[in-house]
């Protein structure tokens, strides 16, 4: 019995390692899907500089 759970080890620890490798890249992603605006406001000027300047 305990042969047999040697034997199922190393594919249950790659399998493991495997699931958190994709929860980390879908953490990833998402979080990048969540915010897009944070990629838009370096293309962007800022209205508030533009406010200061014309005052």
């Amino acid at each position: 019995m305990l042969a047999d759970l040697t034997v199922l080890t190393p594919p249950f620890l790659m399998c493991v390692a495997f699931l958190i490798a994709v929860w980390a890249f879908l953490r990833h992603e998402m979080r990048a899907i969540k915010n897009p605006s944070d990629e838009d406001e370096a293309d962007e000027p800022s209205t508030q500089q533009d406010s200061d300047q014309s005052a």
